[in-house]
């Protein structure tokens, strides 16, 4: 699958108005979602294995192709790679009670990988390969077993629009709170079972903005005509909102996810 996006900026305090909108505009109410997010980082090695031929072979048919395709990109080099879980607000922790267990292991959840954006360009967007396997279980066993390391988890506090091709996700990140971890465990060695309140997340971003992207999923980045159809549904919605949002390409690096040696 091939990403390709732009990305805009919206200050906490035009949070609401952004929301409304992009309901005018899509016609639709958004999805709100709570995602937890893992980041697991490859082996710091240029003699990288990708994914284990005993890990692949034991999914169904259908999601085969999937993890032979991040198979192929993942010995190639070492990435970071993520899982993500979806949640809801009463998996956390209350003011007066302790939330429920949360094991990521039983629990089914999506690896996500994103390559690096492709090379400035004259192209308008950015653009990237990424490859989603959905509805996964044991996916930190999983992860481990490819010598993968855990390095850190925050939450995607999101609304999700959809208009046709075009997906709008208005996102904010927020860290969970220093001292979150089980103290019987050294700080970021595992994902954490039990998690705090919500209220004490912490904005990722000092002046808690909010990050607006577009996006369009294309099958193949190398068909020009699906490349160009993709291209030209993002520069139609980047006209529509000239004047409300200032949809930018940003600078490939700050999307790396290659493992530094």
């Amino acid at each position: 699958m091939h990403e390709l996006f732009l990305s805009a900026y919206v200050a906490f305090d035009d949070h609401t108005t952004a929301l409304r909108i992009l309901q005018g505009f899509c016609g639709a109410n958004p999805d709100p979602i709570l995602r937890r997010r893992l980041i697991w980082e490859g082996p710091k090695t240029r003699a990288v294995k990708g994914v284990n031929p005993a890990i692949i072979a034991r999914h169904t048919p259908q999601k085969l192709p999937l993890w032979k395709y991040l198979h192929e990109q993942l010995n190639r080099q070492p990435y970071r790679v993520t899982t993500t879980y979806d949640l809801k607000k009463t998996d956390f922790s209350q003011a007066s009670e302790t939330g429920p267990t949360l094991v990521c292991d039983n629990l089914p959840g999506t690896l996500c990988w994103r390559d690096i954006p492709d090379p400035a360009s004259n192209r308008p967007v950015n653009s990237r390969l990424a490859v989603d396997i959905q509805d996964e279980r044991g996916l930190a066993t999983t992860l481990q077993a490819m010598e993968h390391r855990f390095v850190k988890e925050f939450l995607q506090e999101c609304f999700r629009f959809v208009y046709g091709d075009v997906i709008f996700y208005l996102s904010r990140y927020l860290e969970f709170p220093t001292g979150a971890q089980d103290s019987s465990q050294p700080a970021a060695t595992r994902p954490l079972d039990v998690l705090p309140t919500f209220e004490s997340l912490e904005p990722y971003d000092a002046e808690d903005k909010w990050i607006l992207t577009a996006t369009v999923e294309i099958q193949n980045g190398n068909d020009q005509a699906q490349l160009q159809q993709g291209i030209e549904q993002l520069m139609h919605v980047k006209s529509e909102f000239e004047g409300c949002f200032d949809f930018k390409v940003v600078d490939r690096i700050r999307f790396d996810t290659r493992v530094k040696m």
